[in-house]
């Protein structure tokens, strides 16, 4: 839908604190933000009893496609 009213005031002045913070103007780690992996390596630890899990967050399929296959072919493989 439309919306026809501004966002809070304070989500506005948020967004522009924001803006001006270095980590919002870089390029993420290929592996996922780090605070991200770790509440998810905590939450399969505690609600799932995976305690030698490592994750990694993409921004989509694509990144964790190419990653993968960075990860298991070596120079010369054929894929």
């Amino acid at each position: 839908g439309i919306v026809h009213w501004q966002p809070p005031t304070q989500a506005i002045d948020a967004a522009r604190s924001a803006i001006e913070l270095p980590a919002t103007n870089m390029y993420g780690a290929d592996d996922g933000l780090p605070e991200l992996r770790t509440a998810i390596k905590s939450k399969l630890a505690t609600q799932n009893k995976l305690v030698a899990s490592d994750v990694m967050v993409t921004a989509g399929a694509n990144q964790a496609y190419l990653n993968v296959v960075l990860t298991l072919l070596d120079s010369g493989d054929a894929a």
